[in-house]
């Protein structure tokens, strides 16, 4: 289906900024993958035929694939997090769950026997709430069922309160090289208040027992802004966290969205609240870059390249496809496909028991689409390099997107040189809106429709007026 290319300033709908920040509000409404920047939208997908295996068989030898499993249970349910997750402390019923993965698995394994994996990253929810004999059992099947490289990444996300050393030991015996530990705060106020059950104490300890066992990547997450969180408790955090010497550091700014606890309950950020949370992501930046941390492409700030989420950097600097195993997984198939498994854990086991993949879900992706996904990425991270872009593509980015570029230079929003565009905005929120000048026309009126009541301003108004969560 042909997309339109979009007559900016002319037209019944002027205030576009303002309506692409609607638009990005209903978005992360509805997306309870956390991939904002995927594109098209997940709001824009839709039933898909049962196609999916026969297309994972048609994917290149040259592709870096990657394999994404969901586990969606915690202990407690964060109220900053933006994923699909349930609380669940019913080991029975967790164990069953795998059970069931182990049957998605199986459904595509002759499809992808002959296929080198490149990457494993285990998500969540909490992965590590499996005791020692499921987990290893998880960590058996993927082994035992598909070709990893000799290189192979294989991450997983853990949290300080559901790991030990019999678990770490575990994860390094399976081959597990990056480590992803959810830290997010040190302060016990900011811990009781968001939902997390971890001491911080342990948390600190732990993170050198990691490090002592020699783990090719530790990487921590923490997360600025959260409430009750003070600037200075955040140094402090920070400060603990570098002294055990992580070989990356992601500064998570809290940008709470309606599919959160904390949106859930009523509960908005002051604009205080979001400048004081811009101060902290400040002190970081400041911070890691004195302590030789420094930010690395597609991903957050680390010491040295190979401690990147080769998976999320494959998605976007060469567009791999990554399969997705479990509720609420995203997949994306290079050039074809990306759809999403049913979020409801009840409506996954019951299509497995049918023997059907359990997909909600999906779009047919054209070329355009991979084009304006690559795009957007990109500039989530600062720029794209237009060598790189025809490399892929084996087109120019300025003669694919020669309008939209022009109208955003001419705003001042990127500017342009003879190695890349730029695009220059104050924070994540604003990156969220101007992206979207890319969208084509037919899936902007497609997320539209999802609208239920949108009333545009007959005047041009600022970003600062309609202050969005991210901004």
């Amino acid at each position: 289906m042909k997309r339109h290319l979009k007559n900016y300033g002319k037209g019944p709908i002027k205030c576009r900024d303002y309506l692409f920040k609607k638009l990005t509000e209903k978005i992360s409404e509805k997306d309870f993958t956390g991939y904002t920047i995927q594109y098209p939208p997940l709001l824009t997908w839709d039933k898909l035929e049962n196609k999916i295996c026969k297309e994972w068989q048609k994917i290149s030898p040259e592709d870096k694939l990657g394999i994404y499993i969901h586990i969606p249970f915690c202990e407690q349910k964060c109220i900053f997090c933006r994923y699909y997750s349930k609380k669940e402390k019913n080991k029975k019923v967790i164990e069953s769950y795998l059970r069931f993965l182990e049957k998605e698995i199986m459904m595509y394994r002759r499809y992808l026997a002959n296929k080198q994996i490149h990457s494993l990253y285990i998500g969540g929810g909490t992965p590590t709430i499996f005791t020692l004999q499921p987990l290893a059992k998880l960590l058996s099947i993927l082994k035992s069922n598909f070709l990893f490289s000799e290189d192979a990444q294989m991450c997983i996300e853990v949290t300080p309160q559901s790991l030990d050393l019999k678990k770490l030991l575990l994860l390094k015996r399976f081959g597990i090289n990056r480590l992803t530990i959810g830290v997010q705060s040190l302060n016990k106020n900011v811990l009781k208040e968001v939902g997390r059950l971890q001491n911080p104490k342990e948390a600190i300890k732990l993170l050198g027992i990691a490090k002592g066992l020699g783990f090719q990547t530790v990487n921590i997450d923490l997360m600025a802004g959260l409430p009750k969180e003070t600037l200075s408790s955040f140094k402090r955090g920070l400060d603990k966290t570098l002294k055990k010497n992580p070989d990356m550091v992601h500064i998570h700014p809290f940008y709470p969205i309606k599919y959160t606890e904390f949106m859930k309950s009523g509960c908005y950020l002051s604009k205080c609240e979001m400048d004081l949370r811009t101060k902290m992501c400040e002190l970081a930046d400041k911070t890691l870059r004195s302590r030789g941390f420094c930010p690395k492409k597609f991903d957050a700030y680390g010491k040295k390249d190979d401690s990147r989420n080769i998976q999320l950097c494959d998605a976007i600097e060469n567009i791999s496809s990554y399969i997705g195993f479990g509720a609420g997984a995203v997949s994306h198939i290079r050039g074809s496909l990306r759809y999403v498994n049913h979020n409801d854990v009840c409506k996954y086991i019951s299509c497995i028991k049918k023997k059907v993949p359990p997909i909600m879900k999906g779009i047919n992706l054209t070329k355009r689409d991979e084009m304006i996904y690559y795009l957007t990425a990109c500039l989530r991270y600062g720029y794209v390099l237009k060598s790189e872009f025809r490399r892929i593509f084996g087109k120019e980015v300025t003669s694919v997107f020669s309008k939209e570029l022009a109208y955003l230079k001419k705003r001042g929003i990127v500017h342009e040189t003879d190695e890349k565009i730029v695009i220059k905005v104050k924070n994540i929120g604003e990156y969220l809106v101007f992206s979207k000048y890319f969208y084509d026309d037919e899936i902007i009126e497609i997320c539209k429709q999802h609208m239920d009541k949108l009333n545009i301003p007959e005047r041009e108004i600022t970003l600062d007026e309609t202050r969005y969560m991210c901004l």
